[in-house]
């Protein structure tokens, strides 16, 4: 029996280290396959919190956007308005353009008619009404002889 116990022994011991060894093998296996799992995982977090921004920036850029087409809207609906106003007033001074020429033509036609122009009446004597003299055109007067001084006086006054 002692071979009996010992192979027994052998067999146990070799049974042992099967057992260890599958054991082993398959706590790697559960590792690696959790390991996995974690990164899959991670990954779709990953994406779906990039998802998540996306969505959240699309939803913003939209808003950003209603908002940007009822401000052009807006001005556009201005632009039209004032156009008309526009028009408007261009077909209202139209028309005072109209009544006016014909008020004008209803005038002239009610005044009778006017002869050649009347000349204008020269006052008795040439008047200097601003501007300068030229000095070197003016006559010289010899100031100290009274009866040279009066004949030779200017029709214009001058301007000291």
């Amino acid at each position: 029996m002692p071979w009996r116990s010992r192979s027994r022994a052998e067999l146990l011991q070799a049974l042992h280290h099967e057992v260890t060894t599958a054991r082993d093998e398959l706590r790697a296996t559960v590792v690696d396959a959790v390991a996995v799992a974690e990164g899959r995982l991670r990954k779709d977090l990953d994406l779906h919190e990039e998802m998540h921004d996306l969505v959240t920036r699309l939803d913003a850029t939209c808003a950003e956007y209603e908002t940007h087409e009822d401000e052009v809207r807006h001005m556009l609906t201005r632009v039209a308005d004032t156009y008309e106003l526009l028009a408007r007033r261009i077909e209202e001074e139209r028309a005072e353009r109209r009544l006016l020429v014909g008020a004008l033509e209803q005038l002239a036609e009610s005044m009778p008619a006017l002869g050649a122009p009347q000349p204008a009446i020269r006052p008795a004597r040439d008047r200097v009404l601003g501007g300068t003299v030229d000095a070197s055109r003016a006559p010289q007067l010899d100031l100290t002889q009274e009866e040279a001084a009066e004949a030779a006086t200017p029709s214009r006054p001058r301007r000291h």
